[in-house]
């Protein structure tokens, strides 16, 4: 069986700051290195900050295809033998703005993944992306998703189907400023829920703190299959959290002698799912 040591990454990101929040981002990642971390993750736009007023400001903040932040992170993943995933407000060669993930590993840039499901002011600065992204670390396939693409069911579904052993997330999930001790659990909730329909292990990064005017939930979480918590850090502060896991609790989806996740699916009542009702 393939093990897995995996590190989610949570702060609060700098607002417009990518050099602060790139120095953020090694001392943490450091920390995962020292956990013996082979996959990390990190939250959603940590190299920029997510409350954008206007287009030229998100233009301001992105980074092109072999920015600074791009080479720092291909740096530790190169020195730590360590594939590292962030994400990143990312600007294509003609202009484009992207809400994306950028995956690299020791031998380069594995994944350049755009988030396909754009939440309510995001459609103002980011073009949606096109295609799920699943990568291959040590064997394993490993999908590719952030934050609002987990309202969507279907999406982490159709990435087990495919074969993911594990999904990594990156998020800037939104919350209410409520005292510590109640924060809400709902990302941890809808997340434990993919797990434990798909029989997968999931990573979630996600911020804390505040930025104008938006409460940011922490809370990352690291879980198992068939709804099992594996670690879950504070709704405040920088954490670093790392789990070691036994892929082969993914392979199979039994759940009882004669019952089976996957094949006991009835796909053939299943297609008004993509029918679009008028």
């Amino acid at each position: 069986m393939v093990e897995l040591a995996v590190s989610v990454l949570q702060w609060d990101v700098q607002f417009g700051d990518l050099q602060a929040n790139r120095d953020i981002s090694a001392a943490l990642l450091e920390q995962a290195a020292k956990h013996g971390a082979d996959i990390a993750v990190m939250p959603e736009l940590c190299n920029s900050g997510y409350a954008f007023e206007s287009k030229e400001e998100a233009l301001l903040y992105s980074e092109p295809h072999g920015g600074e932040t791009e080479q720092l992170w291909l740096e530790l993943a190169q020195a730590h033998q360590m594939v590292i995933a962030g994400g990143i407000n990312e600007r294509d060669e003609d202009g484009t703005l992207y809400n994306g993930m950028l995956v690299v590993g020791p031998e380069g840039v594995l994944a350049r993944y755009r988030k396909v499901h754009l939440f309510d002011r995001e459609k103002l600065f980011f073009a949606p992306g096109q295609e799920m992204k699943l990568i291959t670390v040590k064997g394993v396939k490993v999908g590719l998703m952030i934050c609002y693409d987990g309202w969507f069911p279907e999406y982490p579904r159709v990435m087990a189907l495919q074969g993911a052993q594990l999904i990594l997330s990156s998020s800037c999930w939104i919350g209410q400023p409520e005292p510590d001790s109640d924060r809400e659990l709902s990302c941890i909730t809808m997340h434990l829920g993919h797990a434990y329909m798909n029989g997968i292990f999931l990573a979630c990064a996600v911020r804390s703190g505040e930025e104008r005017g938006l409460h940011y939930t922490g809370q990352s979480c690291l879980l198992t299959p068939y709804g099992r918590m594996g670690q879950a850090a504070p709704a405040l502060g920088d954490y670093v959290m790392t789990a070691r896991f036994d892929m082969g609790w993914a392979e199979s989806k039994q759940l009882g002698e004669m019952s089976d996740l996957f094949e006991d699916r009835r796909p053939e009542l299943y297609t008004n799912l993509c029918k679009q009702e008028p």
